[in-house]
């Protein structure tokens, strides 16, 4: 079956671009993406001419062009913030002032885990190596440890975010203030 573009376009393109704005909130992507599906239905009528099904071709070259912007967004917003080496570094000392104190309310197989593949950044196949265990078990150990840690964080405090990336700890609960005496 030879692809008419123009009369595919015509018969589908409404239910086509409904779909995509059902699926994308932002009216100029789902616009975008609704161009690069006809770029690619063009494309593919030029080089070849076997679609059995037309409907559900289009359709599924909509759904896996959405799921390629989504991908390309994620990949620009990775980016973005690793060229924002110098926020990294003070999110990452920031975090560490209220670990290190926490570490301590954890049993010392979890906090030395924990030390070594976060704090210091030990790939886990040597922290394996340090602990003599699997890379497995190793793997479910730190884990572990970082659930004991956000559960010591969240019975201990708050932890509030704002727009710029940055972040704070509050202590509520009495037991832990002395924390805010090893930060200051």
């Amino acid at each position: 079956m030879k692809c008419n573009v123009e009369q595919l376009w015509a018969d589908h393109k409404l239910k086509l671009f409904a779909f995509i704005s059902k699926r994308v909130n932002d009216p100029e992507q789902a616009a975008d993406i609704f161009q690069d599906v006809l770029l690619k239905v063009y494309g593919y009528c030029e080089k070849k001419s076997d679609v059995r099904n037309i409907k559900a071709w289009l359709f599924q070259i909509a759904q896996n062009t959405i799921i390629d912007s989504y991908n390309k967004s994620n990949r620009f917003v990775a980016l973005e913030n690793d060229q924002i080496e110098g926020d990294s570094i003070d999110i990452d000392t920031n975090a560490s002032i209220w670990i290190e104190p926490l570490l301590g309310f954890l049993p010392n197989k979890y906090a030395e885990a924990l030390t070594l593949a976060d704090l210091e950044r030990v790939p886990q196949k040597v922290v394996a190596n340090i602990l003599g265990l699997s890379l497995e078990a190793t793997k479910s150990r730190i884990q572990r440890a970082r659930n004991l840690l956000k559960v010591k964080f969240n019975d201990c405090g708050v932890i509030e975010t704002n727009d710029n990336l940055s972040f704070s700890f509050t202590v509520t609960k009495p037991c832990c203030l002395h924390l805010e005496k090893k930060v200051q």
